[in-house]
């Protein structure tokens, strides 16, 4: 088997359809594909449209499985797929995304012409609800990476649905059971193993950005919690790394961090709020390399919700790191040979 597509569905069922149409779609496009979508406990009639694309007459070039289990999150469905997956490619789609007919084709090309290639990826396209992905004409134009000493920002950065993997890249990985950045905690392990990439400038992924999705609901302690977990671990990566990474994502992830908690702090109620800002505050701390910013932060914080400026949290990053650098406090640094 060439390819399985991984597919986990959760109460998708006004998006499913079109989701499940482009991939199979893409499937048709190359031979020896596999389409694994795991029904995590759908309540909306999710399970019963995997079961009638199951039961369809299916071309050659592919085949079409449902797994139905118990609502365990979408870790844990993922990790079932892997578990049944026999592909020497793995691809991961989420059930209210759509995807190309070319992405297989192109993924295929990539493959044969990089045959050192552990992981290819293509660009992504971000698409309004009700709306639909412009899909690019432009031919196919790739970029290779020795990922085996440093970690290009171009690589760091990709969504782990715009990639392909080679089996044995990912065997034996698996996806932490948290509300939020499983999918970035999954790609940070694969990192440290990558040996070679190679990206292509043809987008072929279409992500919709839902309202409703897990992303985007209301804020919960859990899933604060979740946030700030996922980050500690991605630095914990970072900072047992044989690798270097690029300076860049450093002050990437220094934003990230400060920008995304600062507006789902103020979404909690002031009783909730206490629990996560101790954890986050040393987290800020580790990222930027800095200590001695708390007594700061609650009015930064409060200044980035307000103007909802991703370019103050950029410069307030940027400061804290040019602080760094420049000798102020060096006691503390996540890469103290590398940044």
């Amino acid at each position: 088997m060439k390819f399985s597509v991984i597919i986990p569905v959760y109460n998708v069922a006004p998006y499913l359809r079109a989701c499940l149409d482009s991939v199979c779609a893409a499937a048709e496009k190359v031979k020896d594909v596999e389409i694994i979508c795991v029904d995590d406990g759908s309540t909306d009639g999710s399970g019963e449209i995997l079961d009638e694309y199951a039961h369809r007459s299916t071309p050659s070039t592919y085949t079409f499985s449902s797994l139905h289990r118990r609502n365990a999150g979408v870790s844990a469905a993922r990790n079932a797929a892997l578990d049944a997956a026999s592909g020497e490619w793995i691809c991961f789609v989420d059930a209210d995304d759509v995807v190309s007919e070319r992405l297989l084709e192109i993924y295929d090309l990539g493959i044969r012409t990089h045959a050192d290639a552990e992981l290819v990826a293509v660009g992504l396209v971000r698409f309004a609800d009700g709306g639909s992905p412009a899909w690019a004409e432009t031919a196919p134009g790739w970029t290779s990476f020795d990922c085996r000493q440093c970690l290009s920002e171009k690589v760091y950065w990709l969504n782990f649905c715009q990639c392909a993997y080679r089996a044995t890249l990912i065997a034996g990985l698996r996806f932490e059971e948290l509300k939020i950045g499983e999918d970035r905690i999954f790609f940070s392990q694969v990192l440290e193993r990558l040996h070679a990439a190679a990206v292509c400038a043809w987008a072929g992924y279409g992500y919709r950005q839902r309202i409703g999705s897990a992303y985007h609901s209301r804020t919960t302690v859990r899933m604060l919690r979740d946030e700030i977990r996922h980050h500690a671990i991605l630095t914990e990566t970072m900072r047992n790394s044989a690798k270097t990474y690029h300076p860049a994502i450093a002050r990437k992830r220094g934003e990230w961090l400060l920008e995304n908690f600062a507006e789902a702090f103020y979404g909690l109620e002031p009783a909730d709020r206490d629990q996560v800002w101790d954890d986050w505050l040393a987290e800020m701390e580790t990222v930027s390399g800095f200590k001695g910013i708390r007594p700061y932060m609650r009015m930064v914080m409060r200044l980035v919700v307000r103007t909802r400026s991703k370019a103050l949290a950029r410069i307030l990053v940027y400061g804290i790191l040019w602080l760094k650098l420049h000798g102020v406090n060096r006691r503390l640094s996540m890469h103290p040979n590398r940044f």
